[in-house]
Formats: structure tokens, C-alpha cells, sequence
């Protein structure tokens, strides 16, 4: 649990957790879960596009989803941790962060994967970068700063290359 009961607003939403997500949380094993998606880009016209339409979607998606933006508190009457969500932190633009990174490439088409450098590991380590990554439960407990959910998008700076994260 946190190290302090949090106060929250009169109209803030609670989510109590379920007793197997509490255990969970308690025992430190409430990891993260991150996916990602590379794609290559086709025509070299659409970066911006794709960027303004991807961000719009992710906004789209927090909003009719605002759980999304809660944070885990530490609540009292009873003693317990419950997902809260405060209008202070229903910015769906605070939850969307964008990237470079000049190893993320696709191999072109007709080239061999296992000659191209391309990893799993190379894609991994890209899309689990701390700047995508939300973390343990433990750690974000009681944080105004411990987000859940992050959209990534991260770009090749020639723009040939993107991906897409969701933790």
C-alpha cells in the first residue's frame, strides 16, 4: 500500500479493485503490460497524417475511457486501494508521448529478416523505454504523477518507420 491515505475530491470516481487485483498490488507482481505495433511508411507524404490521426485516436480513446487516467489511491473507511479517477488529471494530452529512434527500421521487403539486424530485442528494447513504460503498481500508489496508461508513438527521424505503444 502507499505510505498515506489519500484525499480526493467529493466528486472523484472510485474503481474499487477486485480481491485478486488487490492481492496483487500488495505483493508487488501488478506489472505493467505493454504492446507495440512497427509499421513502415509507404508514402513518404504521410507522416504528419498519420501522426495528427494517431493522436486523435488516442484522445478519442482516453476520453471515452477515463478509468484510463486514474490513479491508484490508498483509501480509508475501509482501509483499502481502489482505482480513482480526479477531473485533475483527465487530460488526455498527458497521457500521449512521442519519441525518435534511428534503430527502429523495418527490413525492406524481400530482405532477410535474420540478415537485417531487426530483433525482437531491438523492437523491445525501443518500446520499453522508461518514457513509454508506466512501471509497478507500487511504484505509482498515491503518486499525482503515477500514471497508468501511455500511448506512445515513436518515429524514425526519417520518418520511413513508426511505431505505436499502449502500457
Amino acid at each position: 500500500m502507499g505510505n498515506k491515505n489519500s484525499k480526493i475530491n467529493e466528486n472523484s470516481k472510485i474503481i474499487e479493485f477486485l480481491e485478486f487485483e488487490a492481492k496483487l498490488h500488495f505483493t508487488g507482481d501488478h506489472a505493467a503490460t505493454a504492446i507495440g505495433s512497427v509499421y513502415s511508411v509507404e508514402d513518404f507524404a504521410q507522416p504528419e497524417n498519420i501522426k495528427t490521426s494517431l493522436n486523435s485516436r488516442f484522445k478519442q480513446i482516453l476520453t471515452a475511457n477515463p478509468w484510463l487516467m486514474g490513479r491508484v489511491r490508498t483509501l480509508s473507511n475501509p482501509s483499502r486501494v481502489a482505482l480513482v479517477i480526479e477531473e485533475q488529471f483527465s487530460n488526455p494530452e498527458d497521457y500521449i508521448f512521442t519519441g525518435e529512434n534511428s534503430s527502429l527500421i523495418v527490413p525492406e521487403a524481400g530482405e532477410d529478416v535474420k540478415f537485417s539486424g531487426v530483433t525482437y530485442n531491438c523492437y523491445r528494447k525501443i518500446l520499453t523505454e522508461k518514457k513509454y513504460n508506466v512501471g509497478n503498481s507500487l511504484e505509482l500508489v498515491d503518486r499525482n504523477d503515477g500514471i497508468l496508461t501511455k500511448f506512445g508513438m515513436v518515429w524514425n527521424p526519417d520518418m520511413r518507420t513508426y511505431a505505436v505503444v499502449l502500457s
